[in-house]
């Protein structure tokens, strides 16, 4: 891995949901022209960033990474950084909502997901922000990656509709990847890779419940409800994330602690 471990624990967002919305609403509203991404960072990403290394260049470039999973906040505590709270994609999400659903000026862009996922997503959004608008969503040919024309039809969609958000939902890695290489080409303010949330705020899937997220077992509760897609990467994310990522951590805070070279 050309960047360690404890460069992408380092550059989590470690302040509140609030902070981190506050951040990016500001910029929506700068009059900087430059288009600002979020990713996410959990178990998964841990194990993923080892072996891609267009997915480890996403995370690099990110101008916000999120601790979406109980093992990122874990690794930061373990490795001695102070970190306030776990922030969900979802938290993210109806941050961003809550904030820019105060006035009138601002439109969202959906892309990712299945076409009906996102018609009761744009459903949904008009009912409960109906402040928001939705200029669009597209739902994209089902494969690891896009043909340069495809690419082209996408980007040149997304800009027509001028949207000032789009929010990415290809799940990971395959959404950060995306939108690091097109980041340049895309005519809008900030770009969020939320993958699940799509399924969540839709309803066509279930998000755990709030004991259970407080607990840090919404990695279980996912399983529960997809055994036979989520089994093998959770296993594999948490295997590595014990046998590996704790025991490295571990080792670096004690390096530190004692100045060892």
């Amino acid at each position: 891995m050309r960047k360690k471990l404890e460069f992408f624990l380092y550059k989590i967002f470690k302040g509140t949901t609030n902070k981190c919305g506050n951040q990016i609403v500001k910029h929506i509203k700068s009059k900087n022209k430059k288009t600002k991404f979020l990713s996410t960072l959990n178990t998964n990403s841990l194990l993923l960033i080892n072996n891609d290394e267009k997915f480890e260049d996403a995370l690099i470039a990110s101008n916000w990474i999120i601790p979406d999973g109980i093992g990122a906040v874990l690794a930061c505590k373990c490795l001695g950084l102070k970190i306030q709270q776990r922030i969900s994609g979802t938290e993210i999400f109806n941050e961003l909502n809550f904030k820019l659903g105060k006035k009138k000026n601002y439109k969202y862009f959906f892309f990712g997901s299945t076409k009906k996922n996102l018609a009761l997503i744009t459903n949904k959004m008009k009912l409960d922000y109906p402040n928001i608008k939705i200029v669009g969503y597209l739902s994209p040919p089902f494969k690891n990656t896009f043909s340069k024309t495809e690419t082209n039809k996408i980007i040149n969609f997304i800009n027509k509709k001028k949207p000032d958000v789009l929010w990415v939902g290809l799940t990971q890695p395959k959404q950060e990847k995306w939108a690091h290489e097109n980041l340049d080409r895309l005519n809008v303010k900030f770009v969020g890779t939320i993958g699940a949330v799509f399924d969540f705020f839709s309803g066509q899937v279930k998000r755990a419940p709030k004991v259970t997220q407080d607990l840090g077992l919404e990695w279980f509760y996912r399983i529960l409800q997809d055994p036979a897609r989520l089994w093998k990467r959770y296993f594999f994310s948490n295997l590595n994330f014990i046998c590996n990522v704790l025991p490295y951590i571990m080792y670096i805070r004690i390096k530190n602690l004692f100045h060892f070279k």
